[in-house]
């Protein structure tokens, strides 16, 4: 990745974490100043980068690697992970049906931020008019992402059905 306030190119090096990905980086290029606009990598394997902006020098730059790995083997990527798996599901559930918003319910406050966050983007895309109806009854603490979606869907000028308690805030 391109660092352009630093003036470096970082290797992120990723291992699966859940249902996303971690990473621990390394500093791959460094240079006052390497303004680094964009990277890109061709067919053979090169890494391709640009350099310029607010009076800095422009430049294209061509990086290729020398050493024992046969060019063009590429690199092995790690297999999803069940978590992965189940936020990909989550966020291609596209129609409005009781099992899609039950699915989403129980996943708003998953201990994955990533499940959880999905899960409130499904429950957006929920938009049945019983949707805050089923959130009635969830602790004030799992309410939170549920009503998060709620006003995100209805808008702040809409209030909420019956069962759903709002904050109002003092005016003046």
């Amino acid at each position: 990745m391109g660092d352009w306030a630093y003036g470096r190119i970082a290797a992120v090096h990723l291992t699966p974490d859940g249902a996303s990905w971690s990473g621990e980086y390394e500093t791959f290029a460094l240079g006052l100043p390497l303004s680094v606009t964009d990277i890109a990598f061709d067919a053979e394997g090169a890494m391709w980068f640009t350099t310029g902006g607010r009076g800095t020098q422009s430049g294209l730059y061509r990086v290729t690697y020398e050493g024992n790995q046969p060019a063009g083997e590429a690199t092995v990527l790690h297999e999803l992970t069940p978590g992965m798996e189940f936020r990909r599901e989550l966020s291609g559930l596209q129609e409005e049906s009781a099992d899609a918003l039950r699915l989403a319910i129980e996943h708003l406050e998953d201990a994955d931020r990533w499940i959880a966050y999905q899960a409130r983007l499904l429950l957006e895309r929920h938009k049945s008019m019983y949707m805050d109806f089923e959130i009635v009854g969830r602790t004030e603490a799992d309410n939170a992402a549920g009503a998060l979606a709620v006003a995100r869907v209805k808008g702040a000028d809409q209030p909420a059905r019956a069962g759903v308690r709002t904050r109002q805030r003092p005016r003046g």
